[in-house]
């Protein structure tokens, strides 16, 4: 169980209202399971903070001395530590792509200098990475996208009480190889719309600005208000 609370009085009204409600669902708690009185909470390979989530350092630093460069079975473990951590790396699916084309059936094993270059980039930004702001539903959002035929990208911010934009979550996909022969409008109407499917559960009948950087794309996601309750408000930059 996580109460985060501004300060000590307003965490203890929290945690007796959150024990309220599990004694009156019948539902009892763990100890052993439960944190007070804390700033942080490592949780799942992620700590928990008051300003938001971030990766646990210690699982993180253990991938700068990660090696992947001599078999299959190395690149998969890399990628699946790397596919954990992926809501905070920007971009993660077109980095990511020469990799996962060494793990796929029949393909010769062979480490390019594009997979070296993506191993490194995959590690950096995996020790860099942010800490994601929780999001405020009081607030508008900030969704952007970007398409190639790597992959598609998304950004979800939010401006939070400090007045600057902060990320809330990262998001990518790769391309179908059908979806590789779309053309650059179709691809980049297809990032918004699967962007908005993705962080649906964020969006839904809330206020958001989406910002793409093809301008034919904008008057068909107009027509994707509905989808989010009617808050849509799509802007090219060009």
């Amino acid at each position: 169980m996580l109460v985060f609370s501004h300060t000590l009085e307003d965490h203890l009204q929290h945690l007796c209202a959150v024990i309220e409600k599990l004694r009156g669902a019948g539902l009892k708690l763990k100890p052993s399971k439960c944190h007070f009185i804390r700033k942080e909470v490592k949780h799942l390979g992620h700590v928990i903070t008051p300003d938001g989530l971030k990766p646990n350092p210690g699982r993180v630093s253990a991938v700068k001395e990660y090696s992947a460069t001599s078999s299959v079975t190395e690149v998969r473990q890399f990628l699946g530590i790397a596919s954990y951590y992926r809501r905070f790396i920007h971009g993660y699916a077109k980095t990511a792509e020469p990799l996962h084309t060494l793990t796929q059936k029949n393909e010769t094993f062979l480490w390019t200098p594009s997979c070296q270059a993506a191993f490194q980039i995959l590690i950096q930004k995996l020790v860099e990475t942010p800490v994601l702001a929780y999001p405020n539903f009081q607030e508008p959002f900030v969704l952007e996208t970007d398409a190639s035929i790597k992959g598609s990208g998304a950004v979800l911010s939010q401006r939070q009480g400090d007045g600057r934009m902060h990320p809330v979550a990262y998001a990518s996909r790769a391309l179908s190889p059908s979806e590789k022969n779309y053309s650059i409008s179709e691809l980049e109407t297809l990032a918004v719309v699967w962007a908005i499917n993705h962080y649906h559960a964020y969006l839904y009948g809330h206020e958001v600005t989406v910002f793409t950087d093809h301008s034919a794309v904008k008057a068909i996601l107009e027509t994707l208000s509905p989808m989010l309750g009617g808050g849509l408000r799509c802007l090219a930059v060009e």
